[in-house]
């Protein structure tokens, strides 16, 4: 056959489509009209890990991406790492050749085929090691001299259909598994928002209005307060309620990645940008794109990802670590922290400007101590929810007496000291009454040693002390109105009643108002 003729059919036929589930096929048939074939297989050595990784199998009517991996015994690794002169070699009978054993069982009992003969080309693209492809054939000693000179002159154009290939796979499985982290976190926001937040009556109340508020806007949210409050169950709730709940909903742990890897993680990176960057990634942000991006412990943020996040919230823009391109992004943030803030803008580790960025609707979780209502309805979820869990037929009861040593304790840890508690008493005692007494470290006491409190001093020392963590401040966000879930005047009443002082910071004096 003429080589150029072969050469022109055949290379129209590879970039007839970049879409390799149009052009694979083509190209298949007019190698078949040409040449014996029965399959053709891309594989990739890697001689780190001594594994050979199939990544297509096609025949004439079937392609199969199966990303199966072989490990490669020690004596065949000159095999695979292609310790041959030319990029094409001819293999008569297949069983004598280490791809037997490890590649061709493999594919014949896949496709039902009986493969002895192969020609197996080395595929390099643009300098970089792309795999390699193989002809093959039923019988032994199907191809011939001529055959190779064939698919030696298409060398090049079948490495650009395998790079290409490669790629294309790649991004649809990187696709797929978006689609099933976004589904899957939909599904998660949509059984959380099922039943309103616990506590959306009583001490979430001033919540649960701010996400009311914040549903009409696309403001940026910044939500406060201690670990273990439920500040990723606020954030579910606003996305779950905003315009954009049907868009994606990235979530990221900034305390939990590496200085190192933030820029990559937030923002992608190119191909090249840095050891080990193989392929060109997309950020969170790029992922997030009309949608969601959750950042929670925005406080561990080093300072060079600071300024790149400032970039994106003035000019709604990024560029990835190694690129040069910027790309625009419609994302909306929440962020949320136990960190103060103000404090690490004084001590030079927050950038004062991002916290005003970031600082348009805040939202201030109260700790559960400010809240002990909800501890009734919290308990009782928790144990219904390890309830199921366990696979429980029934559902253990709390003993007497033992409610009131949960809405005695302080709460260090909060919401999740108390979901803790509850599974550790669960796990010692299943079937019930739970108890917490030497869970929680209280000492027994008789009934005549205790000493109770009037109503009046213990809601003086509880005014006390939510004016004590606000500074003093009585209204606004970070006041202790919203702590204690009344209206400020209502407050103010009170403390006027139980002759609680007015004071804000520690320059003013007793006798000031309170804003």
């Amino acid at each position: 056959m003429d080589k150029l003729v072969f050469y022109k059919e055949a290379t129209d036929k590879a970039l007839s489509d970049l879409n390799p589930e149009k052009a694979l096929p083509e190209v298949f048939k007019y190698l078949k009209s040409v040449m014996p074939l029965d399959a053709m297989v891309h594989f990739v050595f890697d001689p780190k890990t001594n594994l050979v990784r199939i990544r297509t199998m096609r025949t004439g009517s079937v392609s199969i991406q199966p990303d199966k991996q072989f490990s490669v015994r020690n004596s065949s690794r000159a095999f695979f790492n292609w310790q041959h002169e030319r990029n094409v070699i001819k293999v008569d009978d297949l069983q004598k050749t280490p791809l037997y054993d490890d590649i061709i069982e493999f594919i014949n009992n896949q496709f039902d085929l009986n493969l002895g003969s192969g020609v197996l080309s080395r595929q390099v693209f643009d300098k970089e090691n792309v795999g390699i492809s193989g002809l093959y054939a039923e019988g032994k000693h199907r191809y011939s001299d001529e055959h190779i000179e064939l698919v030696e002159y298409l060398s090049q154009a079948l490495s650009f259909v395998s790079y290409n290939a490669m790629a294309y796979y790649d991004n649809m499985k990187q696709l797929e598994s978006l689609d099933e982290e976004n589904r899957f976190l939909h599904g998660e926001i949509k059984r959380i928002s099922s039943s309103p937040l616990i506590g959306s009556e009583t001490g979430l109340k001033n919540i649960v209005e701010s996400i009311k508020k914040l549903s009409h806007v696309d403001s940026h949210v910044l939500i406060l307060g201690e670990s273990g409050v439920g500040k990723e169950l606020v954030a579910d709730a606003i996305q779950e309620n905003s315009k954009r709940s049907n868009g994606p909903y990235i979530k990221v742990n900034c305390g939990a990645i590496t200085d190192t890897l933030v820029d990559s993680e937030l923002f992608g990176h190119e191909k090249g940008a840095f050891t080990g960057a193989d392929s060109t990634q997309k950020g969170r942000f790029e992922r997030a794109h009309k949608g969601t991006i959750f950042l929670d412990e925005i406080g561990e943020l080093p300072m060079a990802a600071q300024v790149r996040l400032l970039r994106v919230l003035q000019n709604k823009e990024i560029e990835r670590v190694g690129g040069k391109a910027t790309m625009p992004v419609d994302t909306r943030i929440i962020v949320a922290t136990h960190r103060d803030l103000p404090a690490m803008i004084k001590s030079g580790d927050f950038r004062e400007d991002l916290y005003f960025r970031l600082n348009v609707f805040p939202v201030t979780v109260p700790p559960l101590r400010y809240r002990r209502e909800d501890i009734p309805a919290l308990a009782n979820h928790f144990i219904e929810k390890f309830s199921r869990r366990m696979n429980l037929k029934r559902i253990p009861k709390i003993k007497d007496g033992n409610l009131t040593d949960l809405l005695k304790h302080e709460w260090p840890g909060n919401i999740r000291e108390l979901e803790n508690l509850i599974e550790r008493s669960m796990i010692i005692n299943s079937e019930g009454p739970l108890e917490f007494k030497s869970l929680l470290n209280i000492p027994s006491t008789r009934p005549e040693d205790r000493r109770i409190e009037s109503l009046d001093s213990t809601i003086k020392n509880h005014i006390i002390q939510s004016l004590d963590h606000t500074g003093g401040r009585i209204s606004g966000s970070n006041g202790a109105a919203v702590l204690l879930g009344i209206h400020p005047n209502t407050l103010r009443a009170r403390m006027d009643k139980l002759n609680i002082a007015y004071k804000l910071g520690k320059g003013k004096s007793s006798g000031q108002k309170s804003k």
